[in-house]
């Protein structure tokens, strides 16, 4: 069974989707385009030269699709920004570690010498899951940072959001841990949610979402 010209377009038009996809976008068309132009022009060749031909196109297509590849490969990723680390202001660094490691479960990343300030640079993460980003543990080292930091939690306002999946549970868990919470988990629409105490000055939100 011969095999008919318009065949060998589809099969080339399926070789064409093996592009890299901006290669794709910006000369697929035109490379059909000529493709089809071609197999028009031949038709009244031999079958012989015709596909001896479509071979030949197929084998420098496929070398082309591999040089496509390699070369994007070679090039150097671009980074999107992305959030690394939050900062939460505690009026005392050591108990604010032995708070978020011990009573909440996170776990320490980072702890040394800021530079050379004399501030201190300490962070945690999440003990499971998602440990790019970290949450630094900031002192309040300024009177500005300090004063803030009083208005904030007198004024009721949760200083950070943490998420958990079963937010009942952790309230339960984290009771019996001792730690003080503003009241019991509630539905809030999209999430569930209750405040506690971080004994380092702040209010800390925690939530569940519904979906």
């Amino acid at each position: 069974m011969r095999v008919q010209p318009f065949d060998m377009q589809h099969l080339y038009r399926q070789l064409l989707t093996l592009y890299p996809s901006p290669f794709r976008q910006r000369f697929g068309d035109s490379m059909m385009q000529n493709f089809n132009d071609l197999c028009r022009e031949r038709q009244a060749e031999s079958f012989h030269k015709l596909y001896g031909y479509a071979i030949w196109l197929f084998v420098e297509t496929m070398q082309s699709i591999i040089y496509e590849w390699l070369q994007l490969v070679k090039q150097p990723r671009r980074r999107t920004m992305e959030i690394k680390y939050m900062s939460i202001l505690v009026n005392d660094q050591d108990k604010a570690l032995k708070f978020y490691t011990e009573k909440l479960g996170f776990v320490k990343k980072s702890d040394g010498q800021d530079g050379d300030s004399p501030l201190r640079w300490l962070t945690v993460v999440s003990a499971k899951g998602d440990q790019s980003v970290e949450l630094e543990l900031q002192h309040t080292y300024f009177p500005s940072a300090e004063a803030w930091q009083k208005d904030q939690y007198e004024a009721g306002y949760a200083f950070a959001i943490l998420q958990t999946q079963d937010i009942f549970g952790e309230y339960a868990r984290l009771k019996q841990r001792g730690v003080v919470f503003r009241g019991e988990p509630e539905d809030t629409g999209p999430v569930f949610t209750v405040k506690f105490e971080d004994t380092c000055g702040n209010l800390i939100n925690l939530i569940q979402p519904k979906v």
